[in-house]
Formats: structure tokens, sequence, C-alpha cells
């Protein structure tokens, strides 16, 4: 394989456009070995960020479940169920329900 100089190279980066070439770039091996080991420091950087993002959803997960389960055994509870149209610019109320701590439901008629 041969290899262009940077005089080359420079040219080379002037004319995009430029379809055939003898040579094609290519690094030192000590480059090599130094960028390999810098791609293999990015990799694990992104496997931690990834694993402490994931441990901060499962914590925040818990988080509102204990919410909700303590929101869910107050008595005096009462829950407002509404669904919505956004056909329009003007979201409408279509339905209502509203269900007690005992389990009554209450539902609009339309």
């Amino acid at each position: 394989m041969q290899t262009a100089s940077k005089a080359e190279a420079r040219r080379w980066k002037a004319t995009p456009n430029a379809i055939y070439r003898p040579w094609s770039l290519r690094w030192c091996p000590p480059y090599e070995e130094h960028e390999e080991r810098e791609r293999a420091v990015a990799e694990q950087r992104e496997r931690e960020r990834t694993a402490a993002a994931r441990e901060a959803r499962c914590r925040r997960v818990l988080e509102l479940q204990e919410w909700a389960a303590a929101v869910l055994a107050d008595e005096a509870l009462v829950v407002l169920d509404t669904e919505t149209t956004w056909l329009d610019r003007e979201p409408c109320v279509v339905k209502l329900a509203v269900i007690s701590d005992s389990g009554d439901v209450w539902r609009t008629p339309w």
C-alpha cells in the first residue's frame, strides 16, 4: 500500500471530487494504538454513562411508585379521570369520571 505525503494529502483535500487515488491515508502504528486506546476509553465512558442513566431511571421509578402507594392509601382520595380530544386547535373534554376510594364511579352521561 502506498502512503500519501502531506503535500499530496493537502492537494487531495483541496480536490474532493477526484475519484482515483493510487494511495490511501494511513496512520503510523503508534498512532493507531493511541486511537484504539482512546476508542476503548470512550466506549467505556459511554457504557458507564448508560449504566448511570439506567440506575437514575430505576431510582425515579421507585420513588414514583412509593409516592403513588402513599397517595392511594389516603381514605379521602378521589380520582378525576378525563378524556379529551385533540382533533381541533382547542382541546375539548369529551368524558369525565370520578372514582372514590370505595370504588364508586360517577361518569358523565355523554
